[in-house]
């Protein structure tokens, strides 16, 4: 029944505390009216905005906060009378010092003038679907000018080259040369071992003697003149016959030795023999 009501008024009681809880699922409320009490604290959200509420008289309580959804402007089409409260920032409320006294009091709900809190809950009721928004017309897009299409160039196709046909050159014969016949490759020869002449000795060479030059004279001492010796006057010279002359010198022979070789003999043949091999035959010959 509760869902149907569309008026709800428990103006000019002695309630105190915060709202009853369950109020936001009456959906079908166009009026509510709960001046002349003592209820205090915060006005919810959730009782402004029921979709059918076209009046709520909250004057002559201590409510001292406020949602912004319930301020007297903030919803169009509900009249909102909020007026001898405790709100600090509307106009005709009570007092300051009548506000802190009253809110200063401890609630006693024991007199029955106020309600516990509800333990079960009650089922919310699925929230009315709200309108789709309308869409927003889009301006439109630019579109871009048509672009030309470019001209097909006319194709032409190139003119064929002439080429000068070539007689083909006439096979060469072939010709099948017979294959050359293997010559056997001759054995290689063995060279035979003389023996060695011995060396002639060599003739023996007389050393060579250098003689030092003589030291040259020492230079002579001069003395003083000596005094003048008078002599006798020297004996008639004397004629010696003249030296017989040289005989010539006769060379020296060259001496030479003969050298002498020993006899030897070849050493005898093994009897090796070689057949050369007759020469390749050359075709067309």
């Amino acid at each position: 029944m509760l869902n149907t009501t569309t008026v709800f008024d428990i103006s000019k009681n002695k309630f105190t505390g915060d709202l009853p809880r369950g109020m936001e699922y009456l959906q079908s409320l166009e009026m509510i009216n709960i001046e002349g009490n003592e209820f205090r604290s915060r006005v919810p959200d959730t009782i402004c905005t029921l979709p059918n509420l076209k009046s709520f008289t909250l004057s002559s309580n201590y409510f001292d906060a406020l949602d912004p959804v319930c301020s007297p402007v903030a919803l169009p089409g509900l009249e909102v009378d909020d007026r001898d409260n405790c709100l600090p920032q509307e106009q005709q409320q009570r007092d300051e010092n009548v506000c802190r006294k009253a809110l200063s009091e401890k609630v006693d709900c024991s007199a029955g003038n106020c309600r516990r809190p509800i333990k079960q809950e009650v089922p919310m009721p699925n929230p009315p679907p709200s309108p789709p928004p309308a869409p927003r017309p889009q301006p439109p897009k630019p579109q871009p000018a048509p672009v030309p299409a470019p001209k097909p160039m006319p194709y032409v196709a190139p003119a064929p080259t002439p080429t000068a046909s070539k007689p083909l050159p006439a096979p060469a014969p072939i010709t099948f040369k017979p294959a050359p016949v293997p010559v056997p490759s001759p054995e290689p020869e063995i060279p035979e071992l003389w023996p060695e002449p011995a060396p002639a000795p060599a003739p023996a060479i007389p050393p060579v003697i250098y003689q030092s030059p003589p030291p040259p004279p020492p230079p002579p001492a001069q003395s003083p003149p000596p005094p003048p010796v008078f002599s006798p006057p020297p004996p008639p010279p004397r004629f010696f016959p003249p030296a017989p002359a040289p005989a010539p010198q006769v060379p020296e022979e060259a001496i030479t030795i003969p050298f002498s070789f020993e006899p030897f003999q070849l050493p005898p043949n093994l009897g090796a023999h070689y057949v050369s091999p007759p020469p390749p035959a050359i075709p067309g010959y």
